[in-house]
């Protein structure tokens, strides 16, 4: 028989795995808002 209500549990990759996403979503938005000063625009 299979457990029904088995999760798998995050562990410490998942846990670098955010860490490395959301810097870099800061490194994205800092790039942005540096390329904000020189009035970068998309072409």
């Amino acid at each position: 028989m299979s457990q029904q209500d088995s999760k798998p549990t995050p562990d410490v990759w998942v846990g670098l795995l955010f860490v490395s996403v959301a810097s870099l979503i800061t490194g994205i938005s800092f790039l942005i808002m540096e390329l904000d000063k020189y009035n970068w625009q998309l072409p």
